[in-house]
Formats: structure tokens, sequence, C-alpha cells
């Protein structure tokens, strides 16, 4: 049986397996994937799409998921 906390957003496309908790303050986005026995604890923020596999620990504050960065991965060449 789930357990999320009445102060979790949860979109409703989301998919969770059996024996999820969810704490409080927590938002997992559309489309988003949480595998069986996770532990999401408190103001975690899964975003859009994101898929965590079985018995995964999330920790407080973590935000997973989300856009690459556009930022070069190596210096521009001088000048």
């Amino acid at each position: 049986m789930n357990q999320i906390h009445p102060l979790a957003v949860i979109d409703a496309s989301v998919q969770l397996g059996p024996d999820v908790e969810v704490g409080p303050f927590c938002v997992i986005e559309r489309g988003a994937v949480i595998g069986q026995g996770c532990k999401i604890a408190s103001r975690v923020v899964i975003k859009e799409g994101t898929v965590l596999g079985s018995d995964n620990e999330v920790s407080e504050g973590a935000t997973l998921g989300g856009r690459r960065s556009t930022w070069p991965t190596t210096a521009p060449a001088a000048s």
C-alpha cells in the first residue's frame, strides 16, 4: 500500500508502483514513473518524464531529472 503525504503534489499521469512512500512538500511532475518500494523524503522534486526503478531512496530536498544543461562542456577558444 502506498503512503502519500497529503501535502505532496503528484500529477495524475504519474505511475506509482506498490509500496511507495512520498513525504510532505514533494512535487512529482507528469509522466514520471516511480518503481516499487521507493521512498521519497520531504521537499523532493521529480521532474517530468523521470523514471525511478524499484527500491530507491531519495533524500530531502533532492531534484531528479530536468532538461540537460546548455552550458558548454569545454572552455571557448582564446582569441
